[in-house]
């Protein structure tokens, strides 16, 4: 079985201007615990967890939630982690399985073309 055999094709995202607001929303409505960061070309550039959205949301002042993703920071760092491990379609699920656990990560985007 490969990652094209399991991945979800809606893609639910945010992208670096998207409000911290908006991106909590967006994590209740759709009852994820991470999304991926895109630019306007549709490529990925970062993820943001649930964790870190939430200490961001206290941390930055629960009504300052205007403030964009990219400008927001957890722990002295950048909310959007740019660091992000992915994997192409025919990526075996075991191989994906191995780097979850190896690397201590909980999600692995699937991307075609970057």
């Amino acid at each position: 079985m490969k990652a094209k055999d399991i991945m979800s094709t809606k893609l639910i995202y945010v992208t670096p201007t998207t409000t911290l607001k908006k991106a909590i929303q967006t994590l209740i409505t759709h009852d994820v615990s991470g999304l991926p960061v895109v630019d306007r070309m549709d490529h990925l550039v970062g993820i943001v967890t649930e964790e870190d959205l939430m200490l961001t949301w206290h941390d930055v002042n629960m009504e300052n939630t205007d403030v964009v993703l990219k400008d927001c920071h957890v722990f002295g760092s950048p909310l959007i982690i740019e660091k992000v491990i992915t994997a192409a379609m025919d990526t075996p699920i075991g191989e994906i399985i191995k780097t979850l656990v190896h690397k201590r990560i909980k999600r692995v985007p699937i991307v075609e073309d970057g």
